[in-house]
């Protein structure tokens, strides 16, 4: 997307790339857009290290009942926000046809099942 845009501007104003300082400018515009790759690349490689660790969160009991001193009960169901966050995410990265760790890939299949659960305990 970052090369479509220089290209385009290249094709539609040909003039533009015989000035000196233009050189400079798609030079120094390359370079950017190749950091910005780097940096994009470092971020998503971060996310699939971090990504497995957060699917543990659903181990935790969905449903807590806690007991107020005067007899009422509370109920608490456990949907972590970095669970929903991340199936946020999962969803993005497919969109964007990006690799999904193994190890998050189960839990992703199952993903439809753990939010229509976590709408049905939560709403009641």
């Amino acid at each position: 997307m970052v090369e479509s845009s220089m290209q385009h501007i290249c094709n539609k104003y040909p003039m533009f790339l015989q000035k000196i300082d233009v050189q400079e400018i798609v030079q120094r515009y390359n370079a950017i857009s190749a950091d910005l790759v780097a940096y994009e690349m470092l971020v998503y490689r971060a996310w699939q290290m971090k990504a497995a660790t957060r699917f543990t969160k659903l181990a935790r009991p969905l449903l807590s009942i806690y007991q107020l001193k005067d007899g009422l009960n509370i109920y608490l169901v456990n949907m972590h926000p970095q669970v929903q966050c991340l199936l946020r995410e999962i969803r993005e990265l497919e969109r964007l046809q990006l690799s999904i760790p193994e190890s998050v890939q189960q839990c992703w299949m199952q993903s439809s099942h753990i939010e229509q659960n976590y709408l049905l305990v939560s709403v009641s």
